[in-house]
Parts: C-alpha cells; sequence; structure tokens
C-alpha cells in the first residue's frame, strides 16, 4: 500500500466572520489552493497546494487569511532530518529512488 498524502508545510487560515466570499482569493491563486462552495455560498483551500507566496493574504481586502507554517513536523534526530524522511515518503509512495542530476543520490 503506497503513501498518497505528506501533511503540508503550510496551512491556510480563514477567518469565516471576516470573509465576505469576494473570491479574490481563488482568482488571484495560481496553484488553485483556494475553492468555492456554491451550495454553502464559503470558500475552502486545499493546504496541500499552498506554496506560502502570501499573493491571496496580501489581496484579501477584509484581511481574513493568513498563511501559518504547519505544526506537524518530523521529528529529526542525529541519522534523520525532516528532509530525509519527506523523502523516505516520497520514495514509498512511487517506488523508485529520489535522484539528482547524473543518477547520483541528492544529499
Amino acid at each position: 500500500m503506497a503513501i498518497e498524502y505528506i501533511y503540508p508545510d503550510y496551512e491556510i487560515v480563514r477567518d469565516y466572520d471576516r470573509c465576505i466570499v469576494c473570491r479574490v482569493c481563488e482568482r488571484q491563486c495560481a496553484n488553485e489552493a483556494h475553492e468555492y462552495l456554491k451550495d454553502s455560498n464559503k470558500m475552502t483551500a486545499d493546504n496541500a497546494k499552498c506554496v506560502n507566496c502570501h499573493r491571496c493574504v496580501s489581496l484579501c481586502p477584509t484581511r481574513a487569511l493568513k498563511i501559518v507554517k504547519s505544526d506537524h513536523t518530523f521529528k529529526e534526530n542525529a541519522n534523520w532530518s525532516s528532509k530525509n524522511i519527506k523523502e523516505i515518503y516520497k520514495q514509498a509512495s512511487s517506488g523508485g529512488v529520489l535522484l539528482s542530476s547524473m543518477g547520483t543520490p541528492e544529499d
């Protein structure tokens, strides 16, 4: 069974009391992290698509958005850095070893 999900590095926090559903965030996000839910007339966000560019935050007319660093982190130790652990997850998902340029493993 492949691991299909790595917890995102950033989280989009929306204050629904301030959000006026103007959809500026949706129109301005190049990664399509924001989505309008027509049936409930609300905006939602897919944190996995967020790259922390803050474009939506800077253009929100009511300041209803903020992007925070996720508090979900891997426990690092002398043998494993957070980067190494994420690469292991990607390898488990794809079944391959991550390589760089001439086929040598990335440091």
